[in-house]
């Protein structure tokens, strides 16, 4: 089994990513990033990024997964108010969807990116498992073999 990748997102050497002109809406942000690793498949990536203060529309062509690491922002769509979100929150965007940023304290985050699949070649993998696991081809899922782990019997006293 491979060693697990340890990423230090404090620490992370970032390049600069400039947000597109268009986008900003006050202020002068600059944004930096840095891909962390990526899967196997190409299709799911680990990115640290910052951000340093100012208000700017973001779009996002991927489901992204962030987990601010320090700072603070607030977000907000077209439909919603503002949320203010800080250093330990966890945030979800899906793919196609669009906010509004602002950013008051310079912000660090790392992220999950996942480029979308079509829904029936997602359903084709879950249809395929399900065969391997029923004909004895494939292993259970990791969380249903380290439910004992997580949650051990109690051993016998005596």
């Amino acid at each position: 089994m491979p060693d697990p990748i340890i990423a230090a997102p404090g620490s992370a050497e970032l390049k600069l990513l400039p947000i597109p002109s268009d986008w900003i809406i006050s202020g002068e942000p600059e944004a930096r990033g840095r891909e962390l690793t990526r899967s196997c498949d190409l299709t799911t990536y680990l990115v640290a990024w910052e951000c340093t203060p100012g208000q700017f529309h973001w779009y996002y062509d991927q489901d992204e997964i962030a987990v601010i690491h320090s700072g603070e922002l607030f977000i907000r769509s077209n439909e919603s108010d503002e949320c203010r979100v800080t250093a330990g929150d966890v945030v979800y965007f899906r793919a196609g969807t669009s906010y509004i940023w602002r950013v008051t304290q310079t912000v660090r985050k790392v992220a999950v990116l996942r480029m979308g699949i079509p829904m029936w070649l997602g359903l084709s993998f879950k249809v395929w498992n399900k065969i391997r696991r029923m004909t004895g081809l494939a292993s259970p899922p990791p969380m249903a073999a380290s439910a004992e782990m997580i949650y051990p019997s109690p051993s016998p006293k005596g």
